[in-house]
Parts: structure tokens; C-alpha cells; sequence
């Protein structure tokens, strides 16, 4: 009897431990069944996060690639910039960057969720870092652009002094190249280049009517002035004549009339001539 107690107690204990590993194990089993679903929640979880934010990243560097700033950068030409390797990095960054990168979803297992997330978020800094490097070329084109602007400036300043119908222009030009603002300066070298242009024609027009009013004086000098005529009356006689000779109208660069030949008589007989006026003639008589 007493050996078939201690049996059946250690079959009992047996059988208790049995029972005990077994729910010990299906207990360790459960426990890792959650821990793994919780993972693959944690990593999916993660993986979303980490897509979200690359698909984040990748729409603002689209975003940039077409927006206005960078085509304004880009409709720059070369010789309007100090360094036009600026616009050459430019160009070959955005069409770079076009064609963008395929962003991986997140399926599959806890490991890989966590391999994708570990790709979405270099992904994510790359396109971070593309955004970055394009800006800064962007900004290192309208900063090329201000540098040859100024230079232009500085150039005009110089070789305009004395040649600009108002000296305010080149003032105006000289505030807006020492503010370093684009515009205004290319405005300002506008105004300059319309005051050289007004002096230069007013100059032009002036030297027309000087050179006008010496070739009339020079005319005036070369003209011979008009022959003047003269009256002279003759006073004397000549020879054994009877009359006067020698009277008459005298060119002043001819001769008197000749007495005797064919020429004619200087003076003339009055129709009706006074006796006391003839020569030869006593009034007494």
C-alpha cells in the first residue's frame, strides 16, 4: 500500500510539472506572439513616419524645381553675370534632381519595415540636402548678376563724368551702387545713358550752328563789294575849243570822258541857255 502511494506522488509530481512546463511554455509563447506583433506595430508605425517624411522632403524639392525662382534664375543669361559657371552648376543640378527617386512602401515583416525606414530616411536627408544645394546655386546666380550689375555701374560712373547733360543722374547712379540694389541701378544707368545722349545732341546741334555762322562770315568776306558811281562836274576847259570837256558821270574805277573822237560829250547844252552864263561873254554888253 505505502509503495503504491509513493507511486501515484510522484507520478502526481510528475504530472504537475508536466503541466507547469507546458503552460510555462504556451505562457513564453503568447508573451513572444505579443512582443512580436507589438514590434511589427512599432515598425510599421516607424516606417509610415519615416515614408511620410520622405515623401515630405521629395515634394518641396519638386515644388522648388518648377516654381518661379529657380526659372528666374535660370532665364539669366551667361553674359549677364560676373561668374557664369554659377548658371552651368545650376542647370546641371535641376535637371539632376528632375527625375527624382522612387520612394519603397512600407510591406512585408518587422525587419523589413525597418529596413525600408532606414531607406526612407536617407532618402529623406537626400532629397533634404538636394533642396539645400539647388537654393544655393539659385542664390549664387542672382548674386552673380548683382556682382556684374554693380560692375557695370562702377564702369558707366567713371567714363560718364563731365559727358551727362545733369550731374543728378550720376548721382543717383553713384547712392544706388553703394546700396548694392539691382534694380535701382540699372535704372539709374538708364537716366545716365539718356543724359550723355541729351548732351551729346545738344553739343552736336551747337557745333552745326557754329560751324553754320563761320561759313556765312567766310562767304561775306570772299564777296566783292557792289561798284560805287559818281557824279563829277568838270570846272576847266581844254585845247583851242570852244566848249568844256572833261564833265560827265565817272565810274570810279574808269575814265573821264575824252574830248575830240567819237566819244561822247560829258555835259550837255541847256535848251535854253543863260548869255551871261556862257564862256567868253562880257554881261556888260
Amino acid at each position: 500500500m505505502r509503495e503504491w502511494r509513493r507511486i501515484a506522488t510522484t507520478a502526481g509530481g510528475i504530472l504537475l510539472a508536466a503541466c507547469v512546463t507546458v503552460a510555462g511554455m504556451s505562457a513564453w509563447r503568447s508573451h513572444e506572439s505579443a512582443t512580436a506583433a507589438r514590434e511589427l506595430e512599432q515598425a510599421t508605425a516607424d516606417c509610415a513616419t519615416a515614408r511620410a517624411a520622405a515623401k515630405k522632403a521629395e515634394r518641396k524639392l519638386v515644388e522648388y524645381l518648377d516654381g518661379d525662382r529657380l526659372a528666374q534664375a535660370k532665364a539669366v543669361t551667361a553674359d549677364k553675370l560676373a561668374d557664369p559657371e554659377t548658371l552651368e552648376t545650376l542647370n546641371d543640378l535641376s535637371e539632376r534632381y528632375a527625375a527624382g527617386e522612387r520612394i519603397p512602401t512600407c510591406a512585408g515583416g518587422t525587419e523589413t519595415a525597418q529596413a525600408t525606414t532606414g531607406t526612407l530616411r536617407s532618402t529623406e536627408k537626400r532629397n533634404a540636402k538636394r533642396l539645400a544645394r539647388v537654393r544655393k546655386a539659385v542664390e549664387a546666380v542672382f548674386a552673380s548678376r548683382l556682382a556684374h550689375t554693380v560692375e557695370q555701374g562702377e564702369r558707366l560712373y567713371s567714363s560718364s563724368e563731365g559727358k551727362v547733360q545733369d550731374e543728378y543722374s550720376r548721382a543717383l547712379l553713384r547712392a544706388s551702387i553703394d546700396k548694392r540694389d539691382e534694380k535701382a541701378i540699372a535704372d539709374a544707368m538708364d537716366k545716365v545713358n539718356a543724359s550723355i545722349d541729351a548732351k551729346t545732341k545738344a553739343d552736336e546741334e551747337r557745333k552745326a550752328q557754329e560751324e553754320a555762322a563761320a561759313a556765312a562770315a567766310a562767304q561775306a568776306q570772299s564777296t566783292p563789294a557792289p561798284q560805287q558811281y559818281s557824279y563829277t562836274p568838270s570846272g576847266s576847259a581844254s585845247g583851242s575849243g570852244s566848249g568844256p570837256t572833261g564833265g560827265g558821270y565817272h565810274s570810279s574805277g574808269g575814265s573821264a570822258g575824252s574830248t575830240g573822237g567819237s566819244a561822247s560829250p560829258g555835259w550837255s547844252v541847256p535848251a535854253n541857255p543863260d548869255p551871261s552864263q556862257l564862256p567868253g561873254t562880257d554881261p556888260s554888253l
